[in-house]
């Protein structure tokens, strides 16, 4: 997971629509792998569970998992860095999509541009 923070955290130069467009797919990307790797979110929070349950009781002796407190630190630590990476996540993709628009938008501005020059080089004034 220590690779994920620093890409959705990190803003994507984009010049064009192409590279938005590249930039979202790869984004979408990395989201389907994120889904994966939280698959391993339910194991490890079982264990943990596993250990906070961890009893022994006989009628000489008892002994409870000494670091409850240290179990639930972990999880609260994971679950805070998945929330930030969402986070991250949510804004970044609503910047590069912006990106696009403007992108699109500047793209057709230009071609209007372009044809207007064009245009102005085929007119003859009488």
């Amino acid at each position: 997971m220590d690779e994920r923070e620093p890409y959705v955290n990190k803003q994507e130069a984009v010049s064009n629509s192409l590279e938005a467009t590249a930039q979202i797919a790869a984004l979408l990307s990395y989201s389907r792998d994120a889904k994966a790797q939280r698959l391993e979110v339910g194991p490890f929070k079982a264990l943990g569970a596993q250990l906070l349950a961890s009893r022994y009781e006989s009628k000489h002796s008892q002994w409870v998992f000494p670091d409850s407190a240290d179990v639930k630190e972990r999880e609260k630590q994971l679950d805070d860095r998945y929330t930030a990476i969402d986070q991250a996540y949510t804004i970044k993709l609503a910047l590069l999509q912006d990106h696009k628009e403007r992108e699109l938008y500047r793209e057709g501005v230009m071609l209007q541009a372009q044809q207007h020059v064009s245009s102005h080089a085929t007119l003859k004034v009488l």
